[in-house]
């Protein structure tokens, strides 16, 4: 334990017999602070302090304004440390209350969290794979549209974009790629659906919220949360896990966007299917 801790945990200790009652609050705070500041290690130490003193997550618990999730707050400090099989243990005392996601600061972590723990806390499978699975690796299934309605709904496409019929399909924008799997994933078809999204992330890999297209057009530019749904469709677990992470990386849902409780409910299910499966 470094000095930084033994400070804090000093302090904690000092105020606890003048407010024994308010240590796990303090440390609590503290632990928030730390956070904010990038220091892991101190706010682990001080999570773990307010846990043991309060186990129970609490909404609105300090000053009436502060959500108490230490937990969740220690899996996301584990996480940042690389004690992923830590890191999951909080991350399932946290799910066991079922208080974190009342929380709007609550949403937002599980969500930025959660399936990356749950992917990386996975010593047996790393290890005995010399390559992490990536949501491009994935055994292909037959297509689901017959050719001439996949067609239709590409020229449908290449329309909406203002595009010409004739170009090339290598040399056509990560837009049109986007919309047509987008199109192709809502008609059913979810193999080639991420033909198409995979090549959108290809040419485009970072997310955006009201990313332009061309013209005055705009469109929310969420590749991976699509890649994720078409893999689930098509029971392909794993790889859907790694596209959610990366969505979850380049923040593609927060707890006030539209769309966000389907994201959500697609993420429990991943993880469950991941869960069931050993993966």
């Amino acid at each position: 334990m470094n000095r930084t801790i033994i400070c804090a945990l000093a302090l904690i200790a000092s105020t606890a017999s003048v407010a024994g009652e308010s240590r796990w609050q303090e440390a609590y705070i503290g632990a928030l602070d730390s956070l904010a500041e990038g220091e892991f290690s101190t706010a682990a130490g001080l999570l773990a302090v307010a846990a043991n003193e309060a186990p129970e997550p609490q909404l609105n618990a300090i000053d009436g304004q502060v959500d108490y999730l230490p937990h969740l707050n220690l899996a996301a400090a584990r996480f940042e440390l690389g004690e992923y099989e830590d890191a999951r243990g909080a991350l399932e005392q946290s799910a066991s209350f079922g208080v974190a996601r009342q929380s709007y600061v609550g949403r937002q972590l599980w969500d930025s969290y959660a399936l990356r723990i749950v992917a990386a806390a996975v010593p047996e499978q790393a290890e005995a794979e010399a390559d992490p699975v990536s949501f491009r690796d994935f055994e292909r299934t037959d297509f689901v549209l017959a050719q001439g309605d996949a067609e239709a709904i590409r020229r449908q496409v290449l329309r909406r974009c203002a595009l010409s019929g004739d170009d090339e399909k290598d040399i056509l924008p990560w837009y049109f790629h986007y919309e047509f799997g987008r199109e192709l994933l809502e008609a059913g078809d979810a193999q080639r659906a991420l033909d198409e999204l995979i090549l959108a992330a290809s040419k485009r890999e970072e997310s955006k919220r009201g990313k332009r297209m061309y013209g005055m057009w705009f469109t929310n530019y969420l590749p991976y949360y699509q890649i994720a749904q078409a893999h689930s469709q098509l029971g392909n677990w794993r790889c859907a896990m790694d596209a959610m992470r990366l969505s979850s990386t380049y923040g593609e849902f927060s707890p006030t966007d539209r769309g966000f409780d389907d994201y959500s409910d697609l993420q429990k299910l991943i993880m469950r299917q991941n869960d069931a499966s050993g993966g």
